[in-house]
């Protein structure tokens, strides 16, 4: 499966078209996501940036899509329409993960990601602040959480800057493109605003898109 294939979200799209804030919002979320899918598919290494600020590139990529999640739950939130939600308080959350599982919350739903998000801000904050520099052993273990963890990992030298391996990115972008569909797909059948069938195989299970590569 090619990481930039859709998953048959059409449905959403014009279900979203009488909530612009939310399109907008999941819309963003989706092209950063396969932004960052792509350019990890054709990275070949050499693209002529020192490593100092190509390092720092690749750690914006994953902050922006940290943020871009962040306000895509704010304005599941909303649209969710929870008459307790205080909506200018949740915009000042930092904690995207903690925001997401808030989410999940209103809508009767487990929280399973949280870790996994975790794990990718760390290892954004290495690659943004420290240049890739590796100041915590742990930090392999985010890379495998990060990765989605199969067991096939590229090499993890603790002395060398980090790296993360093409298809690591491309692992990340799934998962943050999953969550996307999930909060989207499982929000809209929430609100009764439309009936997806064939969103059905994902409701749930689109947060871990990632295994389809």
């Amino acid at each position: 499966m090619h990481p930039n294939e859709g998953h048959g979200l059409g449905a959403a799209h014009v279900a979203l078209g009488a909530h612009p804030a939310l399109q907008r919002a999941y819309v963003t979320l989706r092209s950063g996501a396969e932004f960052v899918m792509a350019y990890a598919l054709g990275d070949v290494g050499d693209d002529g940036l020192p490593s100092f600020y190509r390092t720092r590139m690749l750690g914006n990529q994953l902050r922006e899509l940290d943020r871009f999640l962040s306000v895509l739950t704010e304005e599941t939130a909303l649209f969710l329409g929870d008459p307790g939600h205080d909506g200018a308080a949740f915009a000042r959350l930092r904690n995207t993960a903690n925001k997401l599982r808030q989410v999940r919350a209103m809508m009767a739903l487990a929280s399973g990601d949280d870790e996994r998000l975790r794990a990718i801000g760390r290892i954004s904050a290495c690659l943004h602040h420290c240049a890739g520099r590796i100041h915590a052993a742990a930090l392999r273990r985010d890379v495998m959480i990060a990765h989605g963890d199969d067991g096939r990992i590229a090499r993890f030298d603790p002395a060398s800057p980090l790296r993360l391996a093409s298809l690591t990115r491309i692992r990340i972008g799934q998962f943050y493109r999953g969550i996307g569909d999930m909060l989207v797909s499982q929000a809209l059948v929430h609100r009764q605003d439309v009936d997806f069938p064939a969103l059905r195989p994902y409701l749930g299970g689109a947060n871990v898109a990632c295994d389809g590569i």
